[in-house]
């Protein structure tokens, strides 16, 4: 499909979270317009998820991002909408932003595979130059690892729905009830050790690094929106706020918080949230600061865990699986059931009888009201 990039039309952007990153184009196929509409993964300021109309003239923005096979040009982009095959891999879209404008590159394009055998089984592990800088061993790099079946093809492809599997180097990840590491990545991307077990590097080395780069990027992108997004959420501006928000901790298993809210007699907050969902940040941003809401946040003792991180998936123990979520626990770390107030963006309220989390973001006023039901559901 040759495509043109155009302004994103009003209808198109009815129903989808548009940001500046995002991109739009249209093709001419016969006698019917397909219409391409590339979203940013959220926080990233990369373009990376393709939302279509398949010629019919309206979006569904319930239907999801669309898969695909993509090859691109300097001024135009070719998509097929395909299905995928028996080794699932090549009929994978990764988008890359350029200065200047949007290419899509088949993944093969940036990749390096090898198969690897641990305790009997094949895997294949796919290396990526996320970052396009030509090596392979950079923070911003990528790596996952897939079976492979008895015919030694891929299997398991249904991880590309889900970005938070793509993992960075030196970060663990927990398939089939083991955990993975894939260190000493070489520039070239030529050669990588997989280890199975428990991280042997620092970590806290790695992830102070990583959270510093997307603390780094999220303040850009709020910095570029706050004016817009607080008019749009029809924010109380009378409301008084804090220069900054109250620190959650990062560094505790849910066990651990558990343990330390018992030992000091406070109840516990935490905070599940994944670095890729950008409303996890909105709330340090915009919610957090407020003097009302860090008066009552001063009641609890404060946790946030990265769910993309978790490897025991301790959010599943407390029926969470949507991020951001907030989830209240009594000191002796029982959940809490609350009524819990929520209003969209179009002020639209509703009362929902018997919580026991606060999932999705909340403005400073409605989290406020849900705060104050947690705690009198304690009482």
């Amino acid at each position: 499909l040759p495509l043109v990039w155009k302004p994103i039309p009003r209808d198109v952007r009815n129903g989808f979270e548009v940001t500046e990153a995002a991109r739009y184009g249209e093709a001419r196929v016969g006698d019917r317009t397909f219409r391409l509409l590339f979203l940013e993964r959220q926080g990233t300021g990369i373009p990376g998820l393709l939302h279509t109309d398949r010629g019919t003239g309206k979006f569904d923005p319930k239907a999801g991002a669309v898969r695909g096979r993509a090859s691109s040009g300097s001024d135009k982009l070719s998509i097929t909408f395909e299905g995928v095959d028996g080794g699932g891999f090549e009929h994978r879209v990764q988008l890359v932003y350029v200065p200047e404008q949007v290419a899509a590159r088949v993944v093969l394009d940036r990749h390096r595979f090898g198969r690897v055998r641990i305790g009997g089984a094949e895997r294949g592990l796919f290396l990526f130059d996320a970052d396009g800088d030509g090596s392979y061993n950079g923070l911003k790099d990528r790596w996952v690892l897939l079976r492979m079946d008895r015919n030694r093809r891929l299997s398991g492809t249904r991880f590309w729905s889900d970005t938070f599997l793509l993992r960075e180097p030196y970060i663990p990840f927990r398939v089939d009830g083991k955990t993975y590491m894939v260190e000493d990545v070489s520039a070239t991307g030529d050669r990588a050790r997989v280890r199975v077990g428990v991280p042997t590097i620092p970590m806290e080395k790695v992830l102070n690094r990583r959270y510093a780069e997307v603390d780094r990027r999220y303040k850009e992108i709020f910095d570029r929106e706050e004016e817009r997004f607080l008019t749009r959420w029809k924010f109380d501006t009378r409301r008084a706020m804090i220069g900054r928000a109250r620190e959650w901790n990062s560094r505790m298993t849910l066990d651990e918080a558990k343990a330390a809210a018992k030992k000091a007699g406070k109840p516990l907050l935490v905070h599940f949230y994944t670095e890729s969902t950008i409303w996890s940040y909105r709330y340090e941003r915009y919610t957090f600061r407020d003097k009302s809401i860090d008066a009552l946040l001063s009641k609890f003792l404060l946790v946030k865990i990265d769910a993309g991180k978790d490897l025991v998936r301790s959010y599943e123990t407390l029926g969470v699986a949507r991020w951001p979520a907030i989830v209240p626990l009594t000191p002796g770390g029982n959940t809490v059931r609350f009524p819990l107030f929520v209003r969209n963006e179009k002020g639209e309220t509703a009362e929902l009888d018997s919580e026991i989390a606060i999932v999705g973001w909340q403005r400073p006023r409605e989290f406020e009201i849900n705060l104050k039901r947690v705690l009198d559901a304690m009482e």
